[in-house]
């Protein structure tokens, strides 16, 4: 997931945490809004999660969680390609 989501994205996505088990924390640039980077997700089946409910303070802006673990492998690839074209279409 982390290969396919730099591919996809290059430097306009943070990856916060790598190593944190069945999930990553994505940031992603500030061209896109929340709103719209939740809707390109679930158009393609992507699951993400907000991070802002985990913050007792102000959140990061931008920042998902990507429950990675929910994809079946063979669908990682192209999941995240048709991610990264329904945003860029945006």
């Amino acid at each position: 997931m982390i290969f396919e989501l730099k591919q996809a994205f290059g430097e306009r996505i943070q990856i916060t945490s790598p190593g944190a088990g069945m999930h990553l924390v994505v940031r992603f640039d500030q061209q896109w809004s929340q709103a719209v980077i939740a809707h390109a997700a679930e158009s393609v089946g992507l699951p993400l999660a907000s991070s802002a409910s985990y913050y007792s303070g102000p959140a990061h802006a931008n920042e998902f969680l990507v429950p990675f673990t929910s994809l079946p492998t063979e669908k990682i690839a192209s999941t995240t390609k048709a991610f990264a074209q329904a945003l860029f279409s945006c």
